[in-house]
């Protein structure tokens, strides 16, 4: 009987192992195919924040720049997250 148990404890464990680091590597490829779209907007947002002068200026004292990469950093967790729970959700 024991041994019946330890069998099935480890048909579960592996599966669930399985799926986890399907999940995780998943994340980690969309993080890293999302993160170039959201540099590439962060670096027009600040090029046409940088174009607008002194209220441009007037907008990174009060710091913007930092709020930008803030949004953009949730943008990509929150991405890597979902795309992750779908992979899982769906085994």
């Amino acid at each position: 009987m024991g041994t019946v148990l330890t069998h099935i404890l480890i048909w579960v464990m592996g599966s669930a192992i399985a799926r986890l680091l399907a999940g995780a590597g998943l994340a980690v490829g969309s993080y890293a195919v999302i993160s170039d779209y959201i540099d590439a907007a962060l670096a027009a947002t600040t090029n046409l924040i940088s174009g607008l002068g002194d209220v441009g200026a007037l907008l990174y004292i009060a710091g913007i720049g930092e709020a930008l990469s803030i949004i953009g950093s949730a943008v990509l967790a929150s991405a890597a997250l979902l795309s992750a729970k779908i992979f899982l959700a769906r085994q």
